[in-house]
C-alpha cells in the first residue's frame, strides 16, 4: 500500500515539474505589440471598456518587465506583486489602477462583468504602487480548463480624491465578480484610460 502511494506521489510530482517547465516558456501573441493595438485586436473594446488606452502601462514582476501580449505562467505570479509604472503620467496628479480578468469565469462562458484582481486609487504620479488599496492584489490564476483568459491593466487619471473606505468600495473587496470598469469610472469621475496592459494566461491538465 505504501509503495502504491509513494508511486502516485512521484508520478504527480513528475507531472507537476513538466507542467511548470511548459508554462514557464515565454510566448507573446505578437512581437512589439502595444496596448492600444492589443485592445483592438483581441476584443477588449466593448461597452464596458469603450476606448483603448493611448499608452502602455509598464508591468514588472521583480526585475522582469512583461511585454504586452505575453502568455505567462500563473505560477510566476505567486508570492510576487506586480510593479507598475507609466512614463506619461502628469506630475502631482493622482491615478486609479485596475487589474481585471475580462474572461471570468471562462472564456467560453463569461459572466456579466470582469473579475477584479486589484484596484488602487489615489496613486501618486511618482509611484503608482503607493496608492490606497480598494481591492488587494490576487494572483492572476484562471480556473482549470477554462480557456485562455485576457488580463487587462488600466490606468485612469482622477479628477478628485477617492475615499477608499467608502462603503460601496469596501463591498468590492468582498464581491470581486461582475465588475464594470466603465461604471466605476463614471461614478468617480475618471477620464478615459490613459494607459493599459494586456496579458494572457491559461491552466490546462498536463
Amino acid at each position: 500500500m505504501f509503495t502504491l502511494i509513494l508511486y502516485a506521489v512521484l508520478v504527480l510530482c513528475a507531472n507537476a515539474q513538466q507542467c511548470l517547465k511548459d508554462v514557464q516558456k515565454v510566448v507573446v501573441m505578437e512581437e512589439g505589440m502595444t496596448s492600444n493595438k492589443g485592445f483592438h485586436d483581441f476584443g477588449i473594446i466593448d461597452d464596458d471598456i469603450p476606448m483603448a488606452p493611448k499608452y502602455d502601462l509598464i508591468v514588472s514582476l521583480g526585475s522582469q518587465k512583461l511585454p504586452i501580449g505575453l502568455i505567462f505562467s500563473p505560477a510566476l505570479t505567486f508570492g510576487v506583486k506586480p510593479i507598475i509604472a507609466c512614463e506619461e503620467v502628469e506630475k502631482g496628479q493622482n491615478y486609479t489602477v485596475m487589474m481585471l480578468d475580462v474572461d471570468w469565469p471562462s472564456s467560453k462562458n463569461k459572466s456579466q462583468g470582469a473579475y477584479i484582481n486589484a484596484i488602487i486609487v489615489n496613486s501618486p504620479s511618482d509611484n503608482l504602487n503607493k496608492g490606497d488599496i480598494v481591492v488587494a492584489y490576487t494572483p492572476t490564476v484562471p480556473k482549470l480548463n477554462s480557456g485562455l483568459h485576457r488580463y487587462v491593466g488600466l490606468l485612469y487619471k482622477q479628477s478628485r480624491y477617492i475615499d477608499a473606505d467608502a462603503t460601496e468600495l469596501l463591498h468590492l473587496a468582498r464581491k470581486k465578480e461582475g465588475f464594470s470598469a466603465k461604471q466605476f469610472a463614471d461614478q468617480y469621475g475618471l477620464d478615459d484610460p490613459l494607459a493599459g496592459s494586456l496579458f494572457f494566461a491559461e491552466i490546462t491538465e498536463c
